[in-house]
């Protein structure tokens, strides 16, 4: 079976997994890797493709990857994809043990590779396991290096229930830190942030995709022209709220330099 062999490791686990996959390719093996592959605005179902129309999964299963959301989500396609097609291979290079839970994740057909030193002794095994070399039968030459990477952290903290004014709105402070890719020139900028959509305006909404369009007269017509006029309003990320965003995804798409958007919450909403 040809194609692309599907990386999946935790956030923690990116250096091993780059090495991994560079070792892999240098042995004439094609890999997928989020990193190279992910462009911005891709969503879950793009990722879902991917996995279930590679030829394998390859699994980087650690302590980590064990409490990876992630992780988990890429083996649930990974089985399924296997279910669908038998040739769809599902490996794991055990770094410290974790067969019980690896077994648990993915099943019992799976391929278990224990690697003790150096990530990069896994692959002779991974060639038996998917049973092949390098067409030329000698070492390929080193890839390309992985393309410089910008990074946005994007960061909530304070979360809690605004209801100033009688409102019931969700707000927190916002901060969002910019690594560039080379050179200095970090930037931070923090924001505090309430959404714009109460309880009130959430079900407006519901109403004029769900129910507004099977009936759009009369009265209903009146009240989905009144919610339209104040759509404008409700623009969580409009010119001039997160200036340094806007800038940082603007230098980084001139540059054509990947970025990476890194979300976290240090605080849950509290009512």
């Amino acid at each position: 079976m040809t194609g692309k062999l599907f990386l999946s490791h935790a956030q923690a686990n990116k250096p091993e997994a780059q090495a991994l996959r560079r070792a892999l390719e240098d042995s004439g093996v094609a890999v997928w890797e989020d990193v190279l592959e992910l462009r911005a605005g891709d969503g879950l179902n793009d990722l879902e493709r991917e996995v279930k129309s590679a030829r394998g999964l390859l699994l980087l299963w650690t302590a980590a990857a064990n409490e990876s959301e992630w992780v988990e989500r890429e083996a649930g396609w990974a089985r399924q994809a296997r279910e669908e097609n038998p040739e769809y291979r599902i490996l794991a290079v055990l770094r410290g043990g974790g067969r019980v839970s690896a077994k648990r994740l993915l099943g019992e057909d799976l391929v278990f590779i224990p690697v003790d030193g150096a990530v990069e002794d896994a692959v002779p095994e991974i060639l038996r396991t998917l049973g092949e070399i390098a067409a030329s039968g000698r070492v390929a030459e080193a890839p390309a290096p992985a393309p410089l990477l910008e990074e946005l952290v994007i960061s909530f903290s304070d979360g809690r229930i605004d209801e100033t004014g009688g409102c019931h709105r969700a707000a927190a402070r916002f901060r969002l830190h910019h690594n560039p890719a080379k050179g200095a020139g970090s930037r931070s900028a923090g924001h505090d942030f309430e959404s714009p959509l109460g309880p009130i305006e959430i079900e407006e909404i519901r109403w004029y995709l769900e129910r507004y369009p099977g009936w759009p007269f009369g009265t209903f017509r009146d009240r989905a022209r009144a919610l339209e006029s104040k759509l404008p309003d409700l623009e969580v990320l409009e010119d001039g709220t997160f200036p340094a965003l806007r800038d940082a995804l603007t230098k980084a798409e001139k540059a054509g330099r990947p970025f990476h958007v890194v979300p976290t919450v240090t605080n849950t909403i509290a009512s």
